[in-house]
């Protein structure tokens, strides 16, 4: 279970829940099986509480928090405005404080916090006596005292505006207050965090209502809140209560965007005070939208993780523990944590108190007199307080404590085979204890979780019961062989041949089940098998050798999909396909027959959406209470993709009518009994459920914590009285191991007993191994708990394979369960079996020399299970002794060898089964000699010998030749240095010219360290077949790493070797001897003295401080061809005189080259032997590339060159004018500022050349002497502080005519506005056409509005003329109306959820008022005189209708409009002051509403 997001979409959303065990309940609220046979040693009783001590009936109208004093034997409580003390020591209650005395309009209490810890009711009111401020108030009332010890004013803390208010009240450990408020100005739900001295610490979005804060937790700073949540699931949005939570560090307070659970629907499954922290540390909640109750470890519960899954320490399914209608029946969670035994005490209804430990075991009960409204800890002990149906209170004090004594209803007993016996344990606490029953010895006896015993061998056992605490009482059983023990045995039936061998094995899905054997009334067999030719039954007598009658029953559909025997008829199913998906066309018909196979009846079903019935999966059926269940699946309809997905089906007929009376086959969820891919059905009862079993493949999907599809087995219960979809649902397993249809998995068998679901399957290994083990899964038929047993336990790589397995039912506490395995490396099928109790605990086991088929073996009335096999002939009657598997088994040995096998005589092994220990011997061949070697070595100088001899008997083979050693080698001799350990590879021939082995032949000592330069041995010692030493050597000279051509000459590159002070350089002369030319400390150098196209060869040896060589050096050196590297162009650069190259100079050269690129290529331009030349030939905002190369004094070039070359492009800073515009003043110039420029000289063409108009430091400037029509022409250049220029111009300059259009009119965007008295308005003005000109604005009445550049302000109420004036006279206006009111944004609640804003400028003499899904609009003065005086209202049309409503627009699929009254609602007033108001402000309303409401 991991956190929510809050969603607001209307896709389906997947909430992402962890595995989690839940324990589940079942209509009647039973959590846990009838398992209690302890009895109370004392009556429990509950005390009627005084008529009216506690109100409460509704979950909305209705308040109670709780405070329990067990030091004053009684509680406080809150209930509907009134502060109570009850004493349960006396059953009395009285009233402390009653806040209902004060009168609603003074005194409205808001919300309440009850903290039990530090015994302080904390209650919020608001004074609301003043109509134009809220006052909220705070008491704090201490019950040890009995007093309010403060009550302070928090006006400030909810808000300055009079539309904000406050939600509900918190307070922690730190007495910090937390106050969730609704503000107004934010339009948003905001969590302030209070400091105990009354300053706001810092605050939060809550994003939605906050309703309740449930718990703080003292470790971490989580806090936990009930808060409103927009839910939505398959598309549709759900109002809801949902648990949420914060985090406080550092008093700085945050809330989670996610939610952690949905704990209601609001109007549906309402419930009060729905979580609350533990006296652990934990937190518990309630919820009735998934019916759980779930325990969080806060401490551990990190808010900001939303990927891990929950904390959570346990989770109990607490499905329909509320009634309909009546969820005012309880308070609270009705938990609380027991910390005398460190477990939780949980109602789970059924007046049932169950004590439960961190994994939802059962410990212990109490029966309750009536239903539990609520629950809380009282000291060392537990208050309860109960509700019955007529309204009536009542309490119990429950002392939680566990037996010192049981007692057993028998000490001694004893049973036959077969046979069982009842025991019962009581105790001496008034509690109902859980036991756990155990035998020593379960092949003889098993004993149930009841106390029920069964006989399964003969023998003696000891049947054990222990409480919780420990306590035991025990009894001895023996049991006895029955008179006539059956045997096993087989035999060959002379019915008609089939094929049905392992046909109940399968590997991705089932099929129906084909053949069938039931045993009749008269212990007559009747053999039932589907045939091409239709439906064979024989039957046969007892032990099946006499054949009493065959038939064969026409098929009534061309499918067959199975067959029963029930207690009076027989039926059998028929099928076929509908692939037109036509309702009316006929599916599946359910024939039923006499005992004799007279046709009597049959059931058709129609439609159904079904497109092929029984299709990848089987057909079971059961019987109950004269219904027929038929539990099967099909393909359906196809969806919009045209495909036609498989799902599971069911349909339940009135077997007196042959009707349906229930039936199961649309598309729903798992919760609903709906298995998408089923590829498996079972069908069993217990004789009040009914239980299913799917083989489900789909996709794991989970939504609210619980399954909608799963990928494993599904498990669903439900009351034989109920609907096949209201179902409880419990998944055993979850296979998860491949996707797609195949699952690695198969179901064999399921069968309830004992309390407890068995299902028999097979799983693969593991993804990559295919071979499958058997186990049995045993689930509670409660679905509190499953157990996975292997039966099986091959490893990854094994030939092994189970098949599906055969699982027979006994008797309550006795399965047989059979299945073959299939070994790959010998093809060979072998079938094993076991028999376990009820909770897989194995009896015994066996391996069977028979086969297993589709054929359900079944428990006969002579104490054996029976079946047939058919394998292209006739059928093989199996039947078993399951009390007594050894009498027909597969021998399965042990060995041991008796004779010990010699190279002189053969031995002897005996073999012994260990079912019944049967022998058998075989014999050992003789060993082979055991030869002793003697070994003559061979050494480098002569050859060796083996010869080989016989410990045992002295026999000696022949001798053998070992070959001289004639070569030892090293794979060099000389290494260079590297800085690593040396380590030369060895070779060793012998004189045959074969190589010795290293390691068996000789091995090799190397040098400790041979790592710097120098000599170095190597010794090479003979072993094994070879004797003696050899030493070899190695020399490790340095290396020149790298020789580079560089500007400088060559530069040789060498490593550091340690130990060396320095290094001799050497070059190879013509003469080709070496010659020393430099010794350095240094690891590189250069060589300058080179020449171009000349090979140089250099080495290298070592030095030390006095200048001796103490290495050898690589006597073929090094070499290189120097070749001059390209020059390098480091720089160009705009000089006055043109564009400047620079670069370096190069190692043996003469001098360089320069070229220029043109479009025909690279132009020479210059030879030099200097380094930089400055290329004159060059022109403003021109771009030129160069490239250079090596030269030799012939003026050859000795290098290469740069292809690409470097660029530059050579400018002036030179200014622009970027533009020129006609003004009505006359020509504007604008240009960029150019940096460093202190101001700029303009210049007018005139005939005679550029004349000087203005020096100026802006970047602007209006030629004002111009004329209409005549072109001018302009340039500009920068000048300096002292006005000289310092820069070029533009000699073509720039140019424009002037032309001026005066405007023929003006238009204003608005010709009349209505604002309010703090609000403005933006005018716009539009000239004629082609014109220009400035504008200016002026207001008729500055008192009422003012205006500036168009923005028009209000300053007082009345009218005013606002005139814009353009530069020729001509002119615009706008009557600009102000409103004497201010704007205010409103809103409209509908049941607390918002869904609707807008604005509207409010009269002075108005005022607004909330109402349930309204805002109304009133006269101050007839509110405030007569408290009437209504004008208009806005209001979600959803809820009212009037005859006069005006659309005005949408806001969420919601209509809103605005409504005047009919009449003026000022009563009988006869005031005509308040007539005349009444008629002003309706006046004002109008005239605001009309022209200043809208929406936002």
């Amino acid at each position: 279970m991991k956190l929510k997001r809050i969603l607001s979409s209307f896709l389906a959303v997947v909430m992402a829940f962890g595995v989690v065990s839940l324990a589940t309940v079942d209509e009647k609220g039973n959590i846990f099986g009838n398992t209690l046979t302890a009895e109370a040693a004392t009556e429990k009783t509950a005390t009627k509480m005084p008529d009216n001590a506690i109100t409460f009936s509704s979950t909305y109208s209705d308040e109670l928090e709780i405070i329990p004093a067990a030091s004053k034997n009684g509680m406080y409580y809150y209930n509907n405005k009134v502060i109570y003390f009850y004493s349960v020591a006396n059953n009395t209650f009285r009233k402390i404080y009653d806040y209902n005395d004060k009168g609603r309009n003074k005194d409205t209490v808001i919300c309440v916090y009850a903290d039990a810890e530090k015994g302080k009711f904390y209650i919020v009111w608001l004074d609301s006596s003043n109509r134009n401020k809220k006052y909220y108030y705070l008491d704090e009332f201490d019950v040890k005292s009995e007093k309010f010890v403060s009550t302070k004013d928090i006006s400030s803390l909810v808000g300055s505006n009079n539309l904000s208010h406050l939600e509900s009240i918190g307070v922690d450990s730190q007495n910090r207050y937390y106050l969730a408020v609704y503000d107004s100005n934010q339009d948003k739900y905001i969590i302030n965090l209070i400091s105990a001295d009354m300053k706001l610490l810092s605050s939060a979005v809550a994003g939605d209502a906050v309703y309740k804060f449930s718990g703080f937790d003292k470790t971490n700073g989580n806090f936990y809140f009930e808060g409103y949540t927009d839910w939505i699931y398959w598309g549709y949005s759900h109002d809801t209560q949902s648990l949420k939570c914060g985090n406080v560090k550092n008093n700085k307070i945050s809330i989670s965007n996610y939610y952690v659970d949905i704990l209601y629907q609001q109007y549906y499954t309402p419930h009060y005070d729905n979580a609350v922290m533990l006296t652990n540390g934990d937190f518990v909640w309630t919820s009735t939208m998934s019916g759980a109750v779930r325990v969080l470890d806060s401490a551990k519960f990190d808010i900001a993780d939303k990927d891990s899954s929950l904390p959570l320490k346990l989770s109990v399914s607490r499905s329909g523990y509320e009634i309909e209608d009546r969820y005012a029946d309880s308070i609270g969670t009705r938990t609380v944590y027991n910390a005398a035994t460190g477990d939780y005490l949980m109602y789970v209804n059924d007046n049932t108190i169950a004590e439960l430990d961190s994994e939802g075991n059962k410990k212990s009960t109490f029966k309750t007199a009536y239903p539990v409204f609520a629950m809380y800890n009282y000291g060392d002990s537990v208050l309860v307080i109960e509700k019955d149906t007529d309204e009536n209170f009542y309490v119990e004090n429950l002392k939680w404590a566990y037996p010192t004594k049981i007692t057993l209803s028998k000490t001694s007993a004893t049973i036959k085979v077969g046979e069982s016996l009842s025991l019962k344990a009581t105790s001496d606490s008034v509690l109902d204890i859980s036991f756990t029953w155990s035998s020593n010895n379960n092949s003889v006896a098993s004993v149930t979780k009841d106390g029920k015993v069964y006989g399964n061998k003969a023998g003696s056992a000891t049947i054990t019961v222990k409480s919780e605490n420990g306590i035991t009482a025990v009894c001895k059983v023996t049991v006895q062989n029955k008179a006539n023990n059956p045997d096993s045995g087989e035999v060959k039936l002379s019915g008609a041949s089939s094929s049905n061998i392992s046909a109940n094995d399968y590997y991705t899905w089932s099929s129906v089940v084909k053949s069938n054997l039931t045993e009749n009334s008269d212990k007559t067999l009747t053999r039932v098998e589907s045939t091409s030719k239709g439906v064979l039954v024989e039957k046969y007598s007892a032990n099946g050798k006499t054949l009493i009658s065959k038939s064969t029953i026409k098929n009534e559909l061309p499918i067959y999909g199975g067959y029963f025997s029930g207690k009076n008829n027989n039926y059998i199913v028929f099928g076929q396909n509908n692939k037109g998906e036509k309702d009316s066309a006929e599916i599946v018909r359910i024939v039923k027959y006499s005992k004799s196979w007279s046709r009597v009846s049959d059931c058709k079903i129609y439609g159904s959406n079904t497109f092929e019935p029984f299709e990848a999966g089987s057909l079971r059926m059961i019987e109950l209470d004269g219904k027929l269940y038929v539990y099967t699946c099909h393909t359906m309809y196809a969806d919009s993709n045209k495909l036609n997905h498989q799902a599971n089906m069911l349909f339940t007929v009135d077997e007196s009518t042959m009707k349906t009376t229930d039936s199961m086959y649309e598309v729903s969820n798992l919760q609903d009994g709906y298995v998408s891919h089923s590829f498996n059905q079972f069908i069993k009862t217990d004789g009040t459920y009914i239980y299913r079993v799917d083989h489900s493949e789909s996709n794991n999907m989970i939504m609210s914590g619980q399954y909608l599809t799963v990928n494993g087995i599904t498990l669903s219960r439900y009351n034989k009285n109920s609907s096949s979809t209201n179902v409880a649902v419990t998944i055993p397993l979850k296979f998860d191991i491949h996707s797609g249809n195949y699952t690695g998995a198969s179901i064999g068998g399921f069968e309830v007993g004992s309390g407890n679901c068995l299902i028999a399957y097979t799983k693969d290994i593991s993804s990559s191994c295919k071979s499958r083990n058997a186990y049995i899964s045993v689930t509670d038929e409660y679905f509190n708990k499953t157990n996975n047993v292997a039966l099986t336990n091959y490893k990854s790589g094994t030939k092994v394979s189970c098949r599906t397995p055969q699982l027979v039912k006994i008797n309550e506490n006795l399965f047989l369960v059979m299945w073959e395995e299939y070994n790959s490396s010998t093809n060979k099928v072998t079938t094993k079996a076991k028999t376990v109790d009820s909770s897989a605990n194995t009896v015994a086991s066996a391996t069977l020399s028979v086969r297993l088929s589709d054929c359900q073996p079944v428990m006969c009335s002579d104490g054996t299970v029976k079946w047939y096999v058919s394998d292209n002939s006739s059928p093989k009657l199996y039947s078993i002794n399951p009390y007594d598997l050894t009498k027909r088994h597969e021998h399965t040995y042990t060995s041991v060898v008796t004779k010990q096998p010699t190279c002189k005589a053969t031995g002897v092994r005996t073999y012994t089964c260990t079912t019944c220990g049967a022998k058998k011997t075989e014999t050992i061949n003789k060993l082979a000699h055991s030869y002793k070697q003697y070994v003559t070595p061979a050494t480098t100088s002569a050859d060796g010998s083996i010869t080989k001899k016989c410990t045992a008997c002295g026999y000696s083979s022949s001798k053998s030749k070992i070959y001289k050693i004639t070569s030892v080698s090293l794979s060099s001799t000389v290494f260079t240095y590297s800085g690593n350990n040396i380590t030369p590879s060895v070779t060793v021939k012998n004189s045959k010219n074969n190589k010795l082995v290293k390691g068996k032949d000789y091995k090799v000592i190397y040098p400790t360290n041979s790592v710097n330069v120098g000599r170095y041995s190597v010794k090479i010692q003979f072993i094994g077949n070879y004797s003696g030493t050899v030493n070899k050597y190695f020399d490790i000279v340095p290396i020149i790493t790298s020789l580079t051509n560089t500007s400088g000459g060559i530069k040789l590159s060498w490593n550091k070797v340690d130990g060396a002070y320095g290094y001799r350089l050497y070059y190879k002369t013509s003469s080709g001897g070496w010659k020393r030319f430099k010794d350095t400390t240094a690891t590189s150098f250069t060589d300058s003295g080179v020449v171009p196209n000349k090979t140089e060869t250099y080495t290298i040896r070592c030095l030390d401080k006095n200048g001796n060589t103490i290495s050898g050096f690589n006597s073929n050196g090094w070499s290189i061809k120097y070749v001059p590297v390209a020059p390098t162009i480091s720089k160009l650069e705009n000089t006055s005189s043109g564009i400047k190259l620079s670069w370096n100079k190069v190692t043996g050269v003469y001098g360089y080259r320069i070229y220029q690129k043109t479009s025909n290529g690279w132009k020479r331009i210059k030879d030099t032997t200097a380094t930089s030349f400055t290329d004159s030939a060059v022109s403003a905002n021109q771009t030129k590339t160069y490239t250079i190369r090596c030269i030799d004094k012939n003026g050859n070039t000795v290098s290469g060159y740069n292809s690409k070359g470097w660029s530059k492009k050579y400018t002036e800073s030179t200014p622009s004018i970027s533009k020129l515009e006609n003004t009505s003043g006359g020509i504007k110039l604008s240009w960029n500022k150019v940096t460093g420029a202190y101001g700029y000289r303009l210049y007018r063409k005139t005939s005679s050349g550029w004349k000087r108009i203005k020096d100026t430091t802006a970047t602007t400037y209006t030629d004002s002497a111009v004329k209409s029509g005549r072109t001018e022409t302009y340039t500009i250049r920068c000048i300096d502080k002292n006005g000289k220029t310092v820069s070029g111009y533009n000699s073509k300059g720039w140019s424009k005519k002037y032309v001026y259009n005066p405007p023929k009119s003006i238009k204003l965007n608005k010709t009349s506005a209505y604002i309010g008295k703090k609000e403005s308005v933006t005018l716009k003005y539009t000239l004629s056409a082609g014109s220009t000109s400035t504008v200016t604005w002026s207001s008729s009445n500055k008192n009422v509005a003012t205006v500036s550049g168009g923005k028009v302000t209000a300053k007082g109420a009345g009218t005013a003329t606002i005139t814009a004036t353009t530069a020729n006279g001509k002119k615009a206006a706008c009557k600009v109306t102000v409103i004497n009111g201010t704007r205010q944004k409103l809103y409209v609640n509908s049941y607390r959820v918002r869904v609707c804003n807008f604005s509207v400028v409010v009269p002075d003499s108005c005022q607004v008022v909330y109402g349930d899904d309204c805002v109304t609009f009133v006269d101050k003065y007839n509110r405030n005189k007569y408290g009437s005086g209504t004008l208009m209202w806005v209001t979600y049309s959803g809820r009212y209708s009037t005859s006069k409503e005006y659309s005005l627009g949408y806001a969420n699929r919601t209509k809103i409009v605005y409504q005047y009254p009919l009449g003026a609602e000022v009563g009988d007033v006869t005031d005509k002051t308040a007539s005349q108001k009444y008629q002003n402000s309706k006046k004002d309303m109008d005239l605001a509403i009309k022209n200043t409401f809208r929406f936002e």
